[in-house]
């Protein structure tokens, strides 16, 4: 398994295929940071009904470093496919522990 670090550079290195050059629109600033872990967007066919179980869109959460400034990213407009999502998958255990170590 990858670790969180491989991921998140997985994932930035495709944002900047995507948008070279991403400027926070809020400050300016170039740095961005990604989530560990992933937002799923469930998607219903009525404004007020809420769905579960059927189709979603996957989203990643991107933080500007200077900010906080927080973007959602559609992982499939990233270029990556379903097959892709299981290697894709983080170690919040791992996650939590980093945050500890930073306190």
């Amino acid at each position: 398994m990858p670790s969180n670090e491989e991921i998140s550079n997985r994932i930035i290195e495709a944002l900047s295929k995507k948008a070279p050059n991403s400027i926070c629109p809020i400050c300016k600033s170039k740095k961005w940071n990604v989530a560990d872990g992933y937002i799923v967007l469930p998607v219903s066919p009525h404004p007020r009904e809420l769905h579960l179980s059927g189709r979603v869109i996957p989203l990643v959460a991107v933080t500007c470093s200077n900010c906080g400034n927080t973007q959602l990213i559609n992982l499939i407009k990233l270029g990556f496919k379903p097959e892709d999502f299981q290697d894709l998958r983080v170690d919040l255990k791992a996650s939590e522990n980093a945050e500890q170590k930073k306190q």
